[in-house]
């Protein structure tokens, strides 16, 4: 039983490689202008995007869902990493029209996804990630932890930020031990983990009334 839930871990991570693959060619090709010019906008350098594997979903319905089908990928398994969605017409691409952020864990394997809406006009939420799955604990999560612990280590300290671009910003100009929590409010098992690779934690939050919010609320969480 032990195997096959490691085999079984090991198609959904493989699984999970081919996204990332997926979504980076997608930048760099016709459909990816858009999220290029995105990301220009928002100053990050081309080495800063290839270190965070940042990506792009095409608006296709089932652009995964065909590159999948052509790696041998069955969808349960996509179904299982929340990647493919399914509804009463059938699978659908969960992740579609968006610029990919992956998360990566601290083997630098990615777990799961958060995605960012380019249009600013748009009704959808701005910012969607991955659910949870066998894979992705959200909660137990750190935008950039791959990159940032080499910079944790030798300093002995991280800087948490709110958002994921806050910490590719900051990586873009050298700071490298920058992490963030996953969109949502800090959690006591994000702590735990800056805890076991940082002596002090340095919080940079917005300073707008929600970052002023968020940041009341994760002192007792550190304390």
């Amino acid at each position: 039983a032990q195997a096959e839930a490691e085999s079984e871990r090991s198609r959904m991570l493989r699984a999970m490689d081919l996204a990332v693959s997926f979504f980076e060619t997608q930048l760099t090709g016709s459909e990816g202008v858009a999220a290029r010019a995105y990301l220009e906008s928002r100053g990050l350098s081309q080495e800063t995007a290839a270190r965070f594997r940042l990506g792009y979903a095409p608006s296709r319905f089932n652009a995964l869902i065909e590159h999948f089908n052509e790696q041998h990928i069955p969808l349960s398994v996509a179904e299982r990493i929340g990647l493919v969605g399914r509804n009463e017409r059938g699978n659908y691409d969960f992740f579609r029209d968006r610029v990919m952020l992956p998360v990566l864990d601290r083997q630098r394997r990615p777990v799961g996804f958060s995605s960012r809406l380019m249009d600013p006009d748009a009704k959808e939420r701005k910012y969607v990630n991955s659910p949870d799955t066998p894979l992705f604990h959200k909660k137990e999560q750190l935008y950039g932890l791959h990159a940032a612990l080499d910079g944790i280590r030798r300093s002995d300290t991280a800087v948490l930020v709110e958002g994921n671009f806050d910490v590719m910003s900051l990586h873009d100009v050298g700071i490298t031990n920058a992490v963030a929590p996953m969109g949502t409010a800090l959690t006591a098992e994000q702590v735990q983990i800056l805890g076991r690779v940082a002596r002090k934690v340095v919080v940079i939050f917005d300073g707008d009334t929600a970052g002023e919010r968020a940041s009341r609320r994760a002192l007792p969480i550190f304390l």
